[in-house]
Formats: structure tokens, C-alpha cells, sequence
């Protein structure tokens, strides 16, 4: 139950972060994008997020867990408007995360907030791709611990 409030969490996070900085369309999803029902649909689901967490472990005192937000955008115009739009994407939410590290209370957001306004190799014109990443300390089972209730 945890690692998916977790997700839940920080998806709350990057909607709010958005509004606040005025972003409209950016629509935010846990683990995947939906399926698509036709292949021209796909264009549909930008401006997204897609929230996932990694690799986690159980210390003596401290869990954490590695999560990743991998944004897509798209962008026909001759402008080439989408590297921008993406750049600004990651920098709204490496700020969000840095400035205020701590999520629902329970979840904090570990320093360095990584990023790239590149995520992924080649050319992938119209779609323009980026990522922030960064560890989050999680509550640490004990004896007698259940978060399953």
C-alpha cells in the first residue's frame, strides 16, 4: 500500500505544481499510459507524466525508493516549440521537489533531484521527451509494522 500512495503522491504533487505555475493539459499517469484503442490516438495523451518508482530498499532505520517521471510532449510547428515546452516541464518540477521536499506527509524527497530535458536517445521529432528522478526516503517496515490495514 505504500509504494502506491507513494505514486499517488507525487502524482498530486506534479498536478499542484502545474496549476501553480499555470500549466494547463499536462495529464498525469501511474505506471503507463492508458491503452490505445487506435494507433492515431496516441497523440492524444500529450503533454503527459508518467509516474514510476524502481528499485527500493529496507535499511536498519531508513527505506527508500528511487522514482521517475518521464515527460512527453508534442510539437509540429517549425518553431520546434516542444524542446521548450519540455525544458520548462522539468524545471517547474525539479523546483517543486527541491523547494518543498516533503510528500503527504510521510514520503520525502531526497537531494539531488536529478533531470534531463533529454530522456532518450535520437531523434524523436514531433515527441519531445524529458525525465526527473530522485530518491524517496519511505516509512521502514519494523516488527509489528503492517501498512496493509
Amino acid at each position: 500500500m505504500t509504494i502506491y500512495r507513494l505514486h499517488q503522491a507525487i502524482k498530486e504533487r506534479v498536478e499542484q505544481a502545474m496549476s501553480e505555475a499555470g500549466f494547463q493539459g499536462l495529464q498525469v499517469y501511474i505506471r503507463n499510459l492508458p491503452p490505445l484503442k487506435y494507433e492515431g490516438d496516441a497523440e492524444k495523451y500529450f503533454p503527459h507524466c508518467v509516474i514510476t518508482v524502481g528499485d527500493g530498499a529496507d535499511a536498519q532505520e531508513e527505506s527508500s525508493m528511487t522514482a521517475v517521471l518521464v515527460l512527453g510532449t508534442i510539437d509540429t510547428v517549425p518553431e520546434l516549440r516542444g524542446y521548450e515546452e519540455i525544458c520548462h516541464l522539468v524545471e517547474i518540477l525539479r523546483l517543486s521537489f527541491a523547494e518543498n521536499p516533503v510528500l503527504d506527509r510521510c514520503f520525502e524527497v531526497k537531494l539531488p533531484v536529478n533531470f534531463t530535458p533529454a530522456e532518450g536517445e535520437g531523434d524523436t521529432y514531433p515527441h519531445f521527451f524529458g525525465a526527473v528522478w530522485f530518491d524517496v526516503q519511505i516509512p521502514s517496515p519494523q516488527r509489528d509494522y503492517s501498512d496493509l490495514i
